[in-house]
């Protein structure tokens, strides 16, 4: 039987520490002196799994949204037999990230539309980001979008205090209803899955800790036996792993690639592996 990951760039087997942008690590090394070009270590779905003694299908991909991720885990659960995964394991990213589903497979404006329709649908409105990004994204890739010059300009962010609340608790409810479903499904099913959060939640902290506590799912996702550090918000009795490994100068040099670079180094990932293994996220594992 096999061992299931998913996630972001924390998740990735060969995600872009130190390399994007050529960062030094904390002892002054660039990403090829320390390792040489294609040189890489284990990322914590490889010890995980071989700590577990189970074969390893790791699908994370940085970047991913946690909309993706859920996707993905349904797809791979329901599109291969009963017996195929003994253990799920999900290091879940930010909330705040937005996919498209396989944006250069379709032409621009039927995306647009497509987005254009829910986002009217919900009474939700886009803010000036995407607009700005999504061109981009035209201007930069005309050969692989023909035709494609511009997208309809979506209406900014309400500046209105009560919808910015309103806002951040949908989509606090959107993401950790996906954390409960997967749970019952995975429960149902009889597979063992191990959830914690990997990267912080939203930018607005203070907003944050304040709103999901009034979400009507917060205490059943905070009773997931399955969810290690809920609700992943230190303030609220929770860990997630970005936090944990800032938490302390001595963690963040331990656990990280280096001063400009936040994403866990093979230390890091040796301790996201171990701490699957004991169900726990909080300081004293550190």
């Amino acid at each position: 039987m096999k061992l299931l990951t998913n996630g972001c760039s924390f998740t990735c087997d060969n995600s872009a520490i130190g390399r994007a942008h050529n960062h030094k690590n904390w002892q002054g090394e660039h990403w090829d002196e320390k390792y040489g070009k294609e040189g890489n270590f284990p990322r914590w779905p490889q010890l995980l799994g071989e700590a577990l003694n189970l074969e390893v299908v790791n699908i994370g991909i940085s970047g991913k949204s946690n909309y993706q991720i859920y996707e993905d885990i349904l797809f791979q659960i329901y599109n291969n037999p009963p017996d195929t995964f003994d253990t799920i394991a999900i290091l879940w990213s930010n909330y705040s990230r937005f996919h498209f589903h396989s944006l250069f497979h379709f032409t621009m404006p039927s995306i647009t539309r497509r987005m254009t329709d829910v986002f009217e649908k919900t009474k939700l409105k886009f803010s000036e980001d995407l607009y700005n990004y999504l061109n981009n994204v035209i201007s930069n890739n005309k050969e692989d979008l023909p035709g494609v010059q511009n997208i309809p300009k979506f209406p900014l962010m309400n500046s209105d205090p009560e919808y910015k609340d309103n806002f951040t608790k949908v989509i606090i409810d959107n993401n950790i209803t996906k954390m409960i479903i997967l749970d019952k499904i995975c429960k149902e099913k009889n597979i063992k899955l191990l959830q914690a959060q990997g990267t912080g939640l939203l930018p607005d902290r203070i907003k944050l800790e304040k709103i999901m506590p009034s979400s009507e799912f917060f205490k059943e996702f905070c009773d997931l036996d399955s969810f290690i550090g809920a609700p992943s918000i230190p303030k609220l009795g929770g860990w997630n792993v970005s936090q944990l490994f800032k938490s302390r100068l001595s963690y963040l040099r331990r656990y990280t690639w280096g001063p400009e670079d936040s994403h866990p180094n093979s230390k890091g990932h040796e301790k996201i592996a171990q701490m699957f293994l004991k169900k726990e996220f909080n300081t004293s594992n550190l």
